[in-house]
């Protein structure tokens, strides 16, 4: 049984560039999981034996991470807190499992302070406006990676169009709005599908003082299934210090015939710099991805899954050279929920043991 997928996503490392991927935690109301805690050990392998470090952090760079806040979870199956040793926050949903409230409370013993983000939606169910507060501005919060402090906590609002049929009515307002800051603008079709949104981020310069913006614009296009083929982003630059300019990027779709396999190609300025392909089996669940880098380096790595879901290998390549490999070996609980994950390198030599630790209803 399944309780944990994974995020793929893309960091860089001075000129070399990485395929990370964070796991990323799934589960169902069968499972009746009530809380998840992960523990990783630095592990080395004299003969037969396993002689464990002091609990440990996986270094940024490595290919596989976890999530090390301890997760709870309702009856639903829905998150609604984490803590870690900086750190606890709380999720509230409305009646449609949306989120509509997160309160952030840094782990001292000295304050009691904390910081809302409220969400609010439109009747459509989309982003209605993302409110934030704290009642203490030399703390710091952390929140799906950003960090943030009172002083550049900022309230966002997001305008949402909508095109019924043919009346261009809603559209022709889109096209001709002004963006301001911290405003976004999404223009949607029939069946709620996003098809445009225009927004406007500007970076501030100190020293020497220069104050630059960017108007940016995201198109989506779709297939007669509604699923996405292309996805073209234009960014109107203007500089302080310098002429202004436009820069474009591109992401195109492809599927193989069954459906199974999509290939998505990312262009800069129309110059192909990387693929990732992605391929599922017949219940929709990713079995193989590969993340390949064309320019400016020629990278490629690739992460295997059995046919639930659950990461098996990564392998890490250079000019079709094998750099890197890592094998998962899964201990299993009576429920059939993995409870250790053994890290091997491509020598089969144990490099990181993961312990899970799991709380049921």
């Amino acid at each position: 049984m399944k309780i944990s997928g994974l995020i793929l996503g893309v960091t860089f490392l001075f000129l070399s560039l990485l395929s990370s991927a964070q796991v990323k935690i799934i589960i169902q109301p069968s499972d009746s999981v009530k809380s998840l805690d992960y523990k990783v050990f630095k592990v080395n392998q004299k003969k037969n034996r396993l002689i464990e470090s002091k609990p440990n952090v996986f270094y940024d760079f490595y290919p596989i991470q976890y999530n090390f806040s301890k997760v709870y979870f309702n009856k639903e199956a829905l998150i609604v807190k984490k803590e870690n040793s900086f750190q606890k926050d709380s999720t509230i949903y409305d009646s449609n499992y949306r989120i509509i409230k997160k309160i952030i409370y840094p782990k001292s013993k000295n304050t009691k302070d904390s910081m809302s983000i409220l969400y609010q939606y439109d009747i459509q169910g989309n982003i209605e406006s993302v409110k934030m507060k704290t009642s203490n501005s030399n703390l710091p919060y952390e929140l799906d990676g950003t960090y943030f402090s009172s002083q550049y906590l900022v309230d966002k609002q997001y305008h949402n169009y909508y095109i019924q049929g043919n009346d261009s009515v809603q559209q022709n307002k889109f096209e001709a709005l002004k963006a301001e800051l911290h405003n976004y603008y999404r223009l949607y079709e029939n069946q709620n599908k996003l098809v445009k949104e225009k927004f406007l981020t500007i970076s501030i310069q100190k020293y020497p003082p220069k104050i630059d913006s960017t108007f940016h614009t995201n198109t989506y296009h779709y297939d007669q299934e509604n699923r996405i083929i292309k996805v073209f982003n234009l960014n109107n630059h203007s500089n302080s210090s310098s002429k202004n300019y436009i820069s474009t990027h591109t992401e195109q779709h492809h599927y193989s015939t069954s459906g199974l396999i999509e290939t998505i190609e990312y262009f800069n300025e129309n110059k192909l710099f990387r693929k990732e392909l992605i391929e599922k089996n017949k219940d929709g669940v990713i079995i193989a991805y590969t993340n390949q880098w064309i320019s400016p380096s020629s990278t490629t790595s690739t992460y295997l899954f059995d046919k639930t879901g659950e990461l098996q290998a990564y392998t890490m390549s250079k000019r079709n050279k094998v750099v890197k490999n890592i094998t998962l070996e899964y201990t299993y609980n009576e429920k059939e929920h993995w409870i250790k994950c053994l890290h091997l390198d491509k020598k089969r030599k144990a490099i990181y043991l993961i312990e899970r630790i799991i709380d049921y209803y």
